[in-house]
């Protein structure tokens, strides 16, 4: 039997409400040479019904692997890595969703500009509106891959690279490290985008705490990220990144006072390209903007 040519990912954990969603949207996809990889790493108490009795689960193209010990996103993703046969690999979150030409627009792209890496834009759902993002640039280049282009595994569209893998010892900011190592590893200084909302994200539907809202887990995988890939960006890139990083880790920590402290280095440093970013940070850190803001 013929490998596929797009290997979807979908780690999941306790929420077989939800996956019916992200699958049904990958089945829909134009681009019908995929297999998608369900990876459940549901507690034992769900682990019999998380998964294999869910609608569409039955699909030829649909795969579920049981991972009962991974410990995070990431070490689930790694599951679905292992296991993974297409020419190209792109991932799901369990309560997210594809849009139908999702794959089958960034694999033109991908075939056009010959880039290894592409990137889409997105619709995050919030409390009482809607955001779009990645969806004001056909390209991210430089300095901007560090501080502007977002880098979520569900926006990722890349050719299968073995030698990369989830740092499962971070347990959040796994997917910005996993990005940065596929820049280094294709060596890449632009990166092609997909302008249009192709994935939707839906932040605030789900009770169960976000991994990626841990604060000193985030500031952990932004400290490696600095330290193993800085040097690709210049000085004055990487100093912004480090007061982005600061400025997240007291947002999520519900620290408005040292938001309000750094936010005028920031400025200083990334000038009025921080506005977005600071009246972010203002908002959630202080708690007003939870729910109607991307966190």
């Amino acid at each position: 039997m013929a490998a596929p040519l797009v290997s979807i990912i979908v780690p999941t954990r306790d929420r077989p409400t939800l996956l019916p969603r992200a699958v049904g949207s990958l089945l829909a996809q134009t681009e019908a040479d995929t297999e998608v990889i369900v990876v459940d790493n549901s507690s034992p108490g769900v682990a019999a019904t998380s998964c294999l009795g869910l609608p569409g689960l039955r699909d030829p193209r649909v795969r579920v692997v049981r991972a009962p010990l991974a410990r995070n996103a990431g070490a689930a993703r790694n599951a679905g890595l292992t296991v993974a046969s297409g020419e190209w690999t792109t991932f799901l979150d369990d309560d997210d969703s594809y849009r139908p030409e999702k794959i089958g627009h960034q694999l033109a792209l991908a075939r056009e500009s010959g880039s290894p890496l592409v990137l889409c834009g997105a619709c995050y759902h919030l409390r009482s509106r809607s955001r779009l993002v990645h969806c004001d640039a056909d390209r991210w280049e430089g300095d901007a891959l560090l501080n502007r282009a977002r880098l979520g595994t569900p926006f990722l569209f890349h050719r299968r690279q073995p030698g990369v893998r989830f740092a499962e010892e971070l347990g959040a900011g796994e997917d910005l490290h996993y990005a940065h190592q596929l820049l280094a590893r294709f060596d890449l200084r632009a990166v092609p985008v997909v302008p249009e909302p192709l994935v939707d994200v839906y932040q605030d539907e789900v009770a169960l705490p976000r991994t990626n809202l841990r604060a000193d887990a985030s500031w952990r995988a932004a400290r490696r990220v600095w330290w193993e890939f800085g040097r690709r960006y210049s000085p004055s890139a990487r100093r912004v990144f480090v007061l982005r990083a600061h400025i997240t880790r007291a947002k999520l920590h519900g620290d408005p006072r040292t938001v309000l402290q750094l936010l005028p280095a920031l400025l200083r440093a990334g000038g009025l390209a921080e506005w977005r970013f600071a009246a972010n940070a203002v908002a959630v850190g202080s708690g007003w903007g939870r729910g109607r803001w991307v966190t």
